[in-house]
């Protein structure tokens, strides 16, 4: 995966803001940034306590798309995903059922509608949390639970914004 920019210069930003939309910019030099990241990027926002996000990377373009973070952000918050790489710790992925979708480290697993289905040779799922997710990412590892009991985990492949 290409590398995007880290820092932007915060008067290119300002010149080509309009309010309530993402845009993006070009990255000259390159450096790590993760969907849904409010530090580090370098663009100060000019509103009170409102941080600017990352909330799209173009890799053809090698540009970043960023946005001020808000409820109704695009491409920051979604509800539905599709996973593919099921791995179980024993019991029965392979039918529909009601989980809790831990969608990375240190957040909650809000409960979400788990519905299998075949790929190929592949068991892949798709997945639709009861309220919106920020900063869902592919790639990204979800566990899934039943209660306190791991049921087994999964990688999110695409996703579905709201």
């Amino acid at each position: 995966m290409e590398d995007f920019l880290r820092t932007f210069v915060a008067r290119q930003a300002r010149a080509h803001r309009q309010p309530g939309r993402p845009h993006s910019r070009r990255a000259p030099r390159a450096a790590p940034l993760h969907l849904g990241q409010r530090k580090g990027i370098g663009v100060a926002s000019n509103l009170y306590k409102q941080a600017y996000v990352v909330v799209a990377k173009r890799h053809a373009a090698n540009e970043l798309v960023i946005a001020i973070e808000r409820p109704d952000t695009p491409l920051l918050w979604a509800r539905r995903a599709v996973l593919n790489t099921l791995s179980t710790t024993g019991p029965d992925l392979h039918h529909e059922r009601q989980v809790l979708a831990q969608p990375r480290y240190r957040t909650a697993a809000p409960p979400a509608r788990f519905r299998p289905f075949r790929r190929g040779d592949e068991w892949c799922a798709e997945l639709e949390y009861e309220t919106p997710q920020r900063a869902l990412t592919p790639g990204q590892i979800c566990a899934l639970y039943e209660g306190d009991r791991l049921l087994g985990g999964a990688v999110f492949e695409s996703i579905e914004y709201d």
